[in-house]
């Protein structure tokens, strides 16, 4: 009998912890400054942007009605952070950790324009 005491008191004080952990780990992502872009199939809403340089948050929406879009961070031709193959209407967020810089951004397909993030 004081084993099984002593195993559903260890099961409590665990689940406790994890719970613990999982609210903290949203705290810090609440945290984040986040930053908004409606993409379409040629255009950003947004075709720069201004963020702060460490971790942040895009929150990426598909606003075209038929295509899946992309919105891509990148770096020269290198992919930094990216949303692939987004479904119309649905909504995706980034995590990103930048470094002070410019970057380039690409918005619905890689044949569109391109847009600029600068990182202060």
């Amino acid at each position: 009998m004081k084993v099984f005491s002593i195993l559903i008191l260890s099961a409590i004080v665990l689940s406790s912890c994890s719970s613990s952990q999982a609210d903290d780990k949203t705290t810090q992502a609440a945290t984040l400054p986040q930053t908004a872009i409606s993409v379409g199939e040629k255009s950003c809403d947004k075709m720069e942007l201004s963020v702060n340089s460490g971790k942040n948050i895009f929150i990426v929406t598909n606003t075209s009605t038929t295509a899946q879009v992309e919105w891509e961070i990148i770096e020269g031709v290198k992919v930094v952070e990216e949303v692939e193959n987004l479904a119309p209407g649905f909504v995706k967020k980034l995590k990103a950790n930048l470094k002070p810089g410019e970057y380039g951004m690409i918005c619905g397909r890689k044949s569109s324009p391109r847009g600029k993030i600068t990182v202060k």
